[in-house]
């Protein structure tokens, strides 16, 4: 009496510990972006811009300068 061959059976690992140590390194990456995210919006809501420099106060300043260098006064 020969037994009916059955089909090999491969041993599968269906990676339920190797998905949940995935997932989890996942959700702390997720969640150090985002804590670095909002901290660096709020140090850049603290930073203040420097003042821009005024187009009319440049060319004030350049004007006054020519006119120095042109006629010096005595």
């Amino acid at each position: 009496m020969n037994p009916t061959p059955r089909p090999l059976a491969l041993h599968r690992n269906d990676g339920g510990a190797q998905d949940a140590r995935v997932e989890g390194v996942l959700a702390a990456l997720a969640l150090i972006v985002l804590v670095g995210a909002v901290a660096g919006n709020l140090y850049a809501q603290k930073r203040r811009a420097r003042p821009r420099q005024s187009v009319y106060d440049v060319i004030r300043r350049r004007l006054e300068a020519e006119r120095a260098r042109r006629d010096p006064d005595p």
